[in-house]
């Protein structure tokens, strides 16, 4: 079962990585040319590092468990492999931050095809909202806190995507 779960995260990353790379190809004119080229180029770095992360996550979670450990306590964890860790989370979470600026910032400007109200509906807003959603209980915090950005991801481009589908 965790393999499929495996493959069903890998192949909905996949997907939005695409969705990134072909925003500025026509047809996908999601956002306006000023906005269109730094949101594209924000979102592939940021699947680049996402999928580096991802790939050194699980080398770090190989390595405990290879070395006995039952439970990975999430602190204990950034201990040893924070110094590995905290740079890349850090770098993605700064992309996040700069791709929905330009994404509100173009929606905001009526420089896009989509309405000014979807402006909030950007990545960093609602990575925010999942993790505080989700803070609430332990299970939320082990799943769901920690998959926000993927999540935030899969909601922004399913709702960009339908209202791009519904305008058409």
């Amino acid at each position: 079962m965790i393999g499929v779960l495996a493959a069903v995260a890998a192949t909905v990353g996949d997907l939005l990585l695409l969705a990134t790379s072909n925003a500025g190809r026509p047809g996908f004119e999601w956002l306006g040319p000023p906005y269109r080229r730094w949101v594209a180029a924000l979102g592939v770095a940021g699947g680049v590092l996402g999928g580096t992360t991802h790939g050194l996550t699980g080398l770090v979670i190989h390595v405990e468990q290879s070395g006995g450990a039952g439970g990975l306590d999430p602190v204990m964890l950034l201990g040893r492999h924070g110094a590995y860790l905290l740079p890349l989370w850090a770098a993605i979470a700064m992309l996040s931050l700069a791709g929905s600026i330009a994404y509100a910032t173009a929606l905001l400007a009526g420089r896009s095809s989509l309405p000014r109200a979807l402006a909030p509906v950007n990545p960093l807003v609602l990575t925010i909202a999942i993790a505080l959603g989700a803070a609430g209980s332990s299970l939320g915090r082990a799943f769901l806190v920690p998959a926000a950005p993927n999540l935030a991801h899969v909601v922004f481009f399913g709702t960009v995507a339908m209202r791009h589908r519904r305008a058409r």
